[in-house]
């Protein structure tokens, strides 16, 4: 079987790190197995050696000559190296890609990896991903949530498929007053709630901290908001850091505000390191990772009072907090990289 994933970069991100996992496990079972990108940098991720990258020059002086261009490029690359799967993990990929492979015997499969209910796209890109949609021979979604917003027509032809994640090494050195944070620093995810709620529960525990790992736009927001409640010294922003998982994997707690998701990696890659995860139930994501009281809490969106309740419990009982660290793990077994890879193979059988 030939496999070719279409995507933009594979710099540090969600769809690229999925990507890079999946690409390693297809060729470790001896696929065909490329990626097609535009960025000429080097991939962040360690791909196998047998994975070729396939890069499309983008700079062009019109867009609607670079978009053609895309196109056709796509067009030969399938046909020359005979691609029975191309997998879009982006909307604008999946557009060019169903143009591309009209008439082809390729099967283009898109991905849905954020909440459609929240519109990122201008209105034009908007019409062309659902006709795209319609048009592709498949469609992977992360969540039952998201699917169940989409028709019955694309709904018969999806499939529910979480995010892969690697085994960690577990910390056995937890430090009991060390709180973290992951992700952009934007709105969505809510960091106002978790340093209100850290405040709050610093109130009965005055020898916690809290570090928080990503960049963005709200950096001086945040940063002002710290220094308005007086937690220069509990709080720290770290910014975007390498293998974040060597940062955070002795903490006490990990905390997850999001007020909405499409599948959070963060949420995946804390439990994985078998953090005691405290997260919103927010759509979409959480409640399919988290069993509420099993392997985590799940608390309201934006109600910093309630996280700060379910802190102070895991602070105070040690046989709660070591209960989730046990069961938070079982994500490596059910979400490893072979398991999803698996699960995609069988679908892509399935479509042909």
């Amino acid at each position: 079987m030939n496999i070719a994933f279409f995507i933009p970069s594979l710099n540090i991100g969600g769809a690229e790190r999925v990507t890079a996992l999946l690409a390693n496990s297809f060729s470790e079972n001896k696929m065909n197995c490329s990626i097609i990108k535009y960025s000429s940098e080097d991939s962040k991720f360690e791909l196998n050696e047998n994975i070729e990258v396939f890069n499309i020059d983008k700079e062009t002086k019109s867009k609607i000559y670079g978009f053609l261009k895309r196109i056709f490029e796509i067009r030969k690359y399938s046909k020359k190296n005979q691609i029975d799967f191309l997998i879009c993990m982006l909307p604008l990929e999946l557009i060019i890609a169903v143009i591309a492979t009209f008439g082809l015997s390729t099967k283009v499969i898109g991905s849905e990896r954020s909440n459609p209910m929240i519109k990122r796209l201008n209105p034009a890109i908007e019409f062309f991903k659902k006709i795209s949609i319609y048009l592709s021979d498949g469609y992977v979604f992360q969540t039952n949530g998201v699917k169940n917003l989409y028709s019955p027509s694309i709904q018969n032809k999806s499939v529910v498929i979480q995010n892969a994640v690697e085994t960690k090494d577990v910390s056995k050195c937890v430090d009991i007053n060390k709180i973290v944070c992951v992700g952009r620093l934007e709105e969505s995810k809510g960091y106002d709630i978790a340093i209100k709620a850290f405040k709050k529960s610093l109130e009965k525990n005055p020898n916690i901290y809290m570090e928080i790992y990503g960049d963005g736009k709200l950096h001086d927001n945040l940063n002002d908001l710290i220094n308005e409640l007086g937690l220069s010294d509990k709080i720290t922003l770290k910014g975007n850091v390498q293998n974040v998982g060597n940062f955070i994997n002795n903490a006490a707690i990990f905390l997850f505000c999001s007020r909405y998701e499409g599948m959070p990696n963060a949420l995946l890659e804390a439990l994985s390191l078998g953090i005691p995860v405290i997260s919103t139930d927010c759509k979409f994501g959480p409640s399919e990772l988290i069993v509420d009281g099993y392997n985590g809490f799940l608390c309201k969106v934006d109600d910093y009072n309630e996280i700060s309740k379910k802190m102070n419990i895991l602070l105070s009982d040690s046989t709660v907090s070591n209960k989730f660290r046990n069961n938070a793990v079982q994500i490596c077994k059910t979400n490893s990289p072979q398991v999803i890879s698996q699960k995609w193979l069988d679908y892509m059988n399935k479509l042909r």
